[in-house]
C-alpha cells in the first residue's frame, strides 16, 4: 500500500499486521494496548463524529496532552483524514504563547488530555474568540468527554460513511497536514505548515534506516506534539513495532523496565543526566567505589567505536561493564538495541560513553521545517561516526554556504510559516531553507555541526566565540543545571549560571530549609562553579575563557521562559530577564 498521506498508515497497518497489538497505554496501573484493527476503526469513528460536528476541511484542530498516549495518535490520524489540519500544542508553554498560538490559527476545537491541560486552557477562553469545543480525554466535570464525542458517530450510518470516503479521496500528499509551531528561541513561536509529501517522504526515508520490526517494541516518552517523536511513531507504526508510551515523565525509568524495549527516542538531556547521575551518586560513596566508577565512566568517554581492542582494553571493558555498564543497561529495561538521538548537539564523549555501555546511540539532525530528519548516523558501520550526525538521507541534498550556514532542499522542507510570508520568503531562497545552523562535511559524508550563525557572538575584540560548543563542556558537571555563555560586543566571555540546587541541598546542605535564593548567596556554591569553570578554561582559547560568571537562582523551564520545550537556551529570554544583572557584571570591570 502506497503511502502518500499521514493516514494511509492506519491502512498499512491494518493490512499487513491484522489484530496486532500496536500502541499501549498506561492506565489506572495497568498497560491498556490499541489493536491495528481497533486503531483503524476508531480514527474513522472520530472523523466522522468531528464531521457530524461540523468541523471542515482546512479548519485547524488544536491538541494539548500533558502525557502520551494513543488517544493522540487517533486524534492526528483522523483530523488528517477529513482534511482538517492538526495543530498540536506543548503543555508546558506560557499563557501568552497559548493564547498567540490558539488566537493565530483561529482553532475552534481544543482536544486536552486532562484537567490540568484543560484548566489553562480554560482561563484563556474569554479571550479565544474563536473556540467552540473543549473536549477532555479524562472524564471531567461539565467538559465534553472523548469517549462520548466519539459516539456522535454511528457505525452503521452510511451517509457518514460514504462522506468520509470521498473526503480521504479528495485530500492530496501536497496538502497541508499540519501546522506545528517551534519552541520561540527567539520572540513569537513560528507555525511550521508541513504537508503530507513533507511528513510521508520523511518518515519512509528514515523508517529504512533502524534496524526494528514487528516482532521489536520502543518506549516512547518525548512528547508527541514535537515532530522528532511524531515521525518516530510513525515510522515504528509503518514498521509493526510496538509502542508503548511513558505513563508520564517521573516514571520513565519505572516503565522501561517492565517493558524491556527494544528501542527507544531520546533528547542530549536524557543522556547527559543519566551520567550525571552516575557520578553523583559515586561521589556519596567511599572512596574505592567512587575511583572505581570515575574509572569506568573515563573508560566510556574515551571509547572507540568499532576499533580492535587491545588485550589490556578488553579486560578493561569486560571489568568496566561487570563494574557499571550491565546496572545502566538493566536500568533501561536491559534489552535496548537501538537510541535515536536527535534536538540538539552532544558531546561526542557522551555519545562514546553509551556505545561503550552496550546502548547504541543514532545520533541524527534536523528540524522542524525539515520534517524533521536530514542525516542520520545508522545501523552499518560505514554509516557511522562519532562527532557527526551521520549522512544525508534519501531525497536530501544539503550544501553548506560561504559563511558555513547548513541549507537544505528536498521534499521533506515545510510549505512556509503559517500567515507570515515575508518569514518564510527569507527562509526559503531558491528552494533551500537557510537552517541557521553551522556545519562542515567529514569525509565528505557525513555532516557535522559546528555551531548556530544566530548564537555566534564577536567581543569587542573581533574575536568569534560559538557559545553552544563551550555549553556543551558543561553537560558532565553535576553542579551546574543550565549555563548560557555571554559576551556580544564585552571584552571578555561570561556565564549565567543556574546550580543544580537538588545537588548541593542533597551533596553539602541536607538541613538548610531555607530557599534557593538564600542558599545561592552560600560561599561553597560560589567555589565549587568557580572549581568547574576553571577546570573547561584550561581546554579553550584565551578569548573563549569564561573570566566572570553571575550565578541565578532561579530554576530554568519552558513554563518560566528561560528554555524552551526541547529543551534548548531561550537566549533572548534569558538577556532580557538578567540584563540589569548582566550589565552590572560587566561595568565593574569597564
Amino acid at each position: 500500500m502506497k503511502i502518500s498521506r499521514t493516514f494511509d498508515i492506519v491502512g498499512h497497518c491494518q493490512k499487513n499486521y491484522p489484530g496486532k497489538e500496536l500502541l499501549y497505554t498506561k492506565k489506572a496501573g495497568k498497560w491498556e494496548s490499541l489493536t491495528t484493527n481497533d486503531f483503524k476503526n476508531l480514527v474513522d469513528k472520530l472523523s466522522r463524529a468531528m464531521l457530524s460536528h461540523g468541523v471542515k476541511k482546512e479548519e485547524n484542530i488544536a491538541s494539548i496532552f500533558s502525557n502520551n498516549s494513543y488517544e493522540w495518535n487517533i486524534i492526528d490520524m483522523a483530523v488528517a483524514q477529513i482534511g482538517a489540519v492538526h495543530v498540536p500544542v506543548y503543555p508546558t508553554i506560557s499563557d501568552s504563547d497559548y493564547l498567540f498560538i490558539l488566537t493565530q490559527t483561529e482553532v475552534k476545537t481544543i482536544f486536552v488530555s486532562d484537567q490540568v491541560v484543560y484548566n489553562k486552557v480554560s482561563q484563556l477562553i474569554c479571550k479565544l474568540l474563536h473556540l467552540d469545543t473543549i473536549i477532555s480525554i479524562e472524564k471531567l466535570p461539565n467538559v465534553r468527554c472523548f469517549s462520548d464525542f466519539i459516539e456522535l458517530s454511528s457505525n452503521n450510518d452510511t451517509d457518514s460513511i460514504n462522506r468520509l470516503d470521498v473526503l480521504k479521496k479528495s485530500i492530496q500528499p501536497d496538502d497541508v497536514c499540519t501546522i506545528i509551531y517551534t519552541s520561540g528561541t527567539t520572540g513569537f513561536p513560528k507555525g511550521v505548515m508541513l504537508t503530507h509529501t513533507n511528513l510521508c517522504t520523511n518518515l519512509l526515508a528514515a523508517a529504512d534506516l533502524h534496524p526494528l520490526g514487528k516482532k521489536n517494541k520502543v518506549f516512547s516518552f518525548l512528547p508527541l506534539c514535537h515532530i522528532y517523536e511524531r515521525t518516530a511513531v510513525y515510522q515504528f507504526m509503518y514498521k509493526g513495532t510496538t509502542v508503548y508510551y511513558a505513563e508520564n515523565l517521573k516514571s520513565i525509568l519505572n516503565n522501561m523496565q517492565e517493558v524491556h524495549p527494544d528501542g527507544t527516542t531520546v533528547v542530549p538531556r536524557v543522556l547527559e543526566k543519566i551520567v550525571k547521575g552516575v557520578l553523583y551518586q559515586a561521589s556519596e560513596s567511599f572512596f574505592v567505589k567512587k575511583w572505581v566508577v570515575r574509572w569506568c565512566v573515563n573508560f566510556g568517554f574515551k571509547y572507540e567505536l568499532f576499533s580492535k581492542e587491545g588485550k589490556y582494553n578488553r579486560f578493561r571493558h569486560f571489568l568496566t561493564d561487570i563494574f557499571l555498564y550491565r546496572s545502566i543497561r538493566s536500568l533501561l529495561g536491559g534489552k535496548l538495541k537501538y537510541v535515536g538521538l536527535g534536538g540538539s548537539p552532544i558531546p561526542d564523549s557522551i555519545e562514546r560513553f553509551f556505545w561503550a555501555a552496550g546502548i547504541p546511540v543514532f545520533q541524527g539532525y534536523g528540524l522542524t521545517e525539515c520534517s524533521p530528519l536530514v542525516a542520520l548516523n545508522y545501523w552499518k558501520k560505514k554509516n557511522i561516526k562519532i562527532g557527526t550526525v551521520g549522512p544525508l538521507i534519501k531525497k536530501v541534498k544539503v550544501k553548506i554556504a560561504g559563511d558555513g550556514e547548513i541549507l537544505v532542499k528536498g521534499p521533506n522542507v515545510m510549505r512556509g510559516y503559517y500567515k507570515n510570508n515575508e518569514l518564510t520568503n527569507k527562509a526559503i531562497v531558491n528552494g533551500y531553507l537557510h537552517t541557521g545552523d553551522l556545519g562542515e562535511f567529514v569525509d565528505a559524508k557525513f555532516l557535522k555541526i559546528t555551531g548556530r550563525k544566530k548564537e555566534m557572538f564577536k567581543t569587542s575584540y573581533g574575536k568569534y566565540i560559538v557559545p553552544q560548543a563551550i555549553e556543551n563542556r558543561f553537560l558532565d558537571c553535576p553542579s551546574i543545571d543550565h549555563i548560557m555563555i555571554i559576551g556580544e560586543g564585552k571584552h571578555y566571555a561570561a556565564a549565567i549560571i543556574s546550580p543544580n540546587f537538588d545537588f548541593f541541598r542533597k551533596k553539602t546542605f541536607r538541613n538548610f530549609e531555607g530557599s534557593d535564593e538564600k542558599l545561592i548567596h552560600k560561599s561553597i556554591i560560589d567555589k565549587t562553579i568557580h572549581k568547574e569553570i576553571a577546570k573547561v578554561n584550561r581546554h579553550l582559547g584565551k578569548t573563549e575563557q569564561i573570566k566572570k560568571f553571575l550565578l541565578v537562582f532561579d530554576v530554568w523551564s519552558p513554563a518560566t521562559g528561560e528554555i524552551s520545550s526541547t529543551q534548548k537556551l531561550r537566549r533572548n529570554s534569558i538577556m532580557s530577564k538578567y540584563s540589569v544583572k548582566i550589565h552590572n557584571m560587566y561595568k565593574e570591570d569597564s
